[in-house]
């Protein structure tokens, strides 16, 4: 299976959200192209007034991910590694985007939007202006929903 790093951008983060709501940890998802019943509009987290609209299923979330850590490439960045068992859906959702964008989102905020160059099946490059401090939180985080089976 051929190996493909897709590279991704975070801003760093200026947002919150209230005990009721439960949103995904780490997602990513599809960027619609008009408005549907399976489509919602979020928001940006640097910029709460632009919005996109996304598909309200996830190509990829925590459960996806086997593993995570802060790499620097020479940048620094937070490499993501995929499940084996996830590998065929999200190289197959990545071939479908390729040209097209895709939406990054972190709890329930977009943090991106980066079009798909190649597919990607094993794992994914995360880079942008955030903090190593705040990169180091955010594997520890999905370091503990993966051991939580989350």
């Amino acid at each position: 299976m051929r190996f493909a790093i897709l590279i991704l951008a975070f801003v760093l983060p200026g947002f919150s959200f209230s005990a009721d709501e439960a949103p995904q940890l780490f997602e990513m998802r599809k960027v619609a192209e008009e408005a549907a019943e399976n489509t919602e509009e979020l928001v940006f987290i640097d910029d709460e007034s632009r919005k996109v609209l996304v598909e309200k299923s996830s190509i990829i979330t925590v459960k996806d991910i086997s593993g995570a850590s802060v790499v620097t490439n020479p940048q620094l960045a937070i490499y993501l590694e995929f499940s084996k068992e996830s590998h065929p859906k999200i190289e197959k959702a990545t071939r479908e985007s390729i040209g097209k964008a895709l939406a990054l989102v972190l709890r329930g905020k977009v943090t991106s939007t980066p079009i798909v160059n190649d597919p990607v099946s094993t794992g994914a490059m995360v880079t942008g202006n955030f903090s190593e401090e705040f990169a180091r939180e955010l594997v520890a985080e999905i370091s503990q929903a993966i051991l939580r089976n989350e």
